[in-house]
């Protein structure tokens, strides 16, 4: 919510306020550093500062508290500068930058590192990296190269999809990268050049860059909100400058919310969206686009129809969406290189429809016969995919109504993850034993399998990748949990055997939240058995 900031003092201390800069903490962690960079989880309560001590020794310190009290660690491999330092919303997943010897990440909260290899193209020449930027998760990272008088691999934007496993390098440039910012999905990128007037941004992951103007030369803090439309640029001066996308209309959402939506804008329909609750602030944005495929391969009438984008942060599974329509409007979707026709309900005013994924969508009628005829659409497979789909999930719902049994390949054909087998039987009775008028509502269908998607990722190896997000999702973790990484790293160290129904994750869940209350209640009656002899001294 933005009242718990910090900041980094380079030669003294380190700095916290809990009421959004109002007043501040000066935190000694016992020695004077030249800190570099500063990093927090969404909740303020994991920070992470890294620091270079010239020649000598750089240092990472950690605090789980808000920066009342603090962990430190020589740095990894000899490293001597620290330069920069990202987290994920979480605290979990972590990412810092080095002057000379590469960049490291931290999947525990920084409690150790690994030392990540990029894709230089000149491995004689030393990289100098000045600033790492993250989304949400953790799971996208963008940095670049600086470029200096005396030479280097300078020039370089390098990005990540996969917690820094592995990464893409993208052209070497004279463009001296000195900072990066990330919105909360990793989709929309911008880089403050040194000595240049002006920005770079990307809208694609990091896949392509434009330059944009601002002002005199001199811009180095970056900021962003957390879809990406907006950005803040500090410089030299005392100057700040605010940049948004274009015509973009956005919407922020509260935590454990389950909706959004926005009214009608310039060229964009009413836009609603329906989702599972999320542990973290969400925000969804929709903002009006050229159509992206060929006129001739585009199923509905240009003419009447709306192109637009949604982009959403912090929003994850199934998805219903409401735009403006009617009985004649179809929704689409630009999916695979084609557009795919999404709707699953209609009624007077508003066309719905169902997806897991987001970029490109349109509202419009079916192209006239005539039309269709003319056109030379290439034979994607796109339209008789989602034919297929469209009657696998209409013959679920029908055999639903009359509890008929299900097959894994209907869900599969419908295209609706998470059933197997060996649940196959546990997801039809839990379908069945909703209300009557649920059964057959093709959302709540989607929204059970989802819980055993998740289920599912639990009780195998993927349960290491999986956010507290997930969790809260289906319900095995409170919205309003302050414990979620806690909960999360507790159900990942149980063995495979003890996590692989609902119930018993949801047990576990519920056994060391009981031990992680007893621990803070007990610690809370030796503070006031401290804080009452104290008063009686």
């Amino acid at each position: 919510d933005g009242t718990k900031v910090a900041a980094v003092d380079r030669g003294g201390d380190i700095w916290t306020s809990t009421n959004s800069g109002s007043t501040w903490t000066q935190r000694s962690v016992g020695a004077v550093r030249n800190w570099e960079s500063i990093a927090s989880s969404s909740d303020g309560t994991k920070l992470v500062a890294v620091a270079s001590n010239g020649d000598s020794n750089g240092y990472i310190y950690t605090s789980s508290n808000s920066g009342v009290s603090w962990s430190s660690d020589l740095a990894p491999d000899g490293t001597n500068k620290f330069t920069g330092v990202a987290s994920s919303n979480d605290g979990t997943y972590l990412a810092a930058t080095t002057w000379a010897n590469g960049i490291y990440t931290s999947s525990n909260s920084g409690q150790t590192w690994t030392s990540r290899t990029l894709p230089v193209p000149n491995t004689g020449s030393t990289t100098y990296l000045q600033a790492v930027a993250s989304s949400g998760d953790g799971s996208r990272l963008v940095t670049g190269s600086r470029t200096l008088p005396g030479g280097g691999n300078g020039g370089i934007i390098f990005t990540s999809a996969d917690y820094g496993s592995t990464w893409k390098a993208y052209s070497q440039t004279s463009l001296d990268y000195i900072n990066f910012v990330s919105n909360g999905d990793g989709s929309r990128l911008a880089a403050t050049i040194f000595r240049q007037a002006g920005v770079s941004t990307s809208a694609d992951f990091g896949a392509t860059w434009t330059f944009q103007s601002i002002a005199p030369e001199g811009e180095i803090p970056i900021a962003s909100n957390i879809d990406g439309s907006l950005l803040f640029v500090g410089g030299y001066g005392g100057n700040l400058w605010t940049g948004k996308v274009p015509n973009a209309r956005v919407v922020a959402v509260l935590p454990a919310s389950t909706s959004a939506s926005l009214e009608a804008g310039a060229s964009t329909p009413a836009t609603a969206l329906s989702f599972s609750a999320s542990s973290a602030a969400a925000a969804m944005t929709v903002t009006p686009i050229a159509n992206p495929a060929t006129e001739a391969a585009t199923p509905f009438s240009v003419s009447q129809a709306s192109v637009f984008d949604i982009s959403v942060v912090n929003v994850s599974g199934q998805v219903t969406v409401c735009v403006d329509g009617g009985p004649n409007v179809r929704l689409w979707h630009f999916t695979n290189g084609a557009w795919v026709d999404v709707t699953t309900s209609q009624t007077a005013t508003q066309t719905c429809g169902v997806t897991s994924s987001f970029s490109p969508f349109a509202t419009g009628p079916i192209a006239t016969a005539s039309v269709v005829i003319a056109t030379t659409v290439p034979d994607t497979g796109a339209s008789q995919r989602d034919a297929e789909r469209q009657s696998a999930r209409a013959d679920i719902t029908s055999k639903l109504q009359s509890a008929k049994e299900l097959t894994v390949e209907s869900f599969a054909k419908a295209e609706i993850p998470g059933i197997t087998a060996s649940n196959l039987e546990a997801v039809q009775a839990e379908i069945l034993a909703l209300p009557e008028e649920s059964r057959t509502d093709l959302t709540q269908i989607l929204k059970v399998a989802r819980k055993f998607e998740v289920v599912g990722k639990i009780a195998s190896t993927q349960v290491k990748n999986l956010t507290a997000t997930a969790f809260v999702e289906i319900g095995l973790i409170p919205a309003s949990s302050k414990n979620k990484v806690a909960l999360v790293a507790a159900i990942r160290k149980l063995p495979a055997s003890a996590r692989d129904t609902y119930a018993e994750i949801k047990a576990a869940i519920d056994a060391e939240t009981a031990r992680i209350k007893s621990r803070n209640d007990r610690l809370a009656a030796i503070i006031n058995r401290k804080t009452t002899k104290s008063t009686q001294k």
